[in-house]
């Protein structure tokens, strides 16, 4: 299975800008040693999407970290990739 650019945005719930948002305020939310200097923060409804996405991060050699957010709660993913709705929004200016 290929995971495309486009499947992988389809496969997260949710998605936030990480880096300079304060994140760490609510690092109760998060289990294990988070980095707060990631770029996006991705969200997904179950562990099969999580599972894929992570398949395409890896594919294109993006690095990423694995964790959960207990508020929600959600599988989540931290990383520098911009899917292309916030590629589109980083070009725009928005």
């Amino acid at each position: 299975m290929s995971i495309t650019e486009k499947d992988f945005e389809n496969l997260t719930s949710s998605s936030m800008r990480w880096a300079r948002e304060n994140w760490e305020l609510q690092e109760d939310r998060f289990p294990g040693d988070i980095r707060y200097d990631w770029e996006m923060a991705y969200w997904f409804d179950d562990f099969a999407s999580i599972i894929l996405a992570k398949n395409y991060l890896e594919r294109e050699g993006i690095p990423f970290q694995e964790t959960y957010d207990e508020a929600i709660p959600s599988p989540l993913l931290l990383t520098h990739y911009l899917s292309p709705i916030w590629a589109d929004k980083e070009m725009s200016g928005s």
